[in-house]
């Protein structure tokens, strides 16, 4: 089985030069040895992996902003029942 976080990861640590290699199941491959059809496949599982990164990150950006959206609305609504209650 292939670990697609740890080809992107194995894929960036053992590039040198125009050898550069990839471990599945514990063991080295080296890419230039692949054939066309492998390599494109890695290269498949490399876009994913920094893909599936870029949504993480974009969702974690997502969830900062909609709580401090929340924040800011119960701050507006203690305001607004802070102003009411002088009223």
């Amino acid at each position: 089985m292939v670990d697609e976080n740890k080809v992107n990861k194995d894929l960036s640590k053992n590039v040198e030069g125009p050898k550069s290699t990839i471990m599945i199941d514990n063991k080295e491959y080296n890419l230039d040895s692949m054939t066309p059809q492998q390599q494109r496949i890695i290269a498949h599982l490399t876009d994913l992996t920094n893909k599936s990164d870029q949504m993480r990150f974009q969702l974690e950006q997502l969830e900062f902003a909609k709580d401090s959206f929340v924040v800011e609305l119960k701050k507006l609504i203690k305001i607004e029942s802070v102003l009411k209650e002088q009223d």
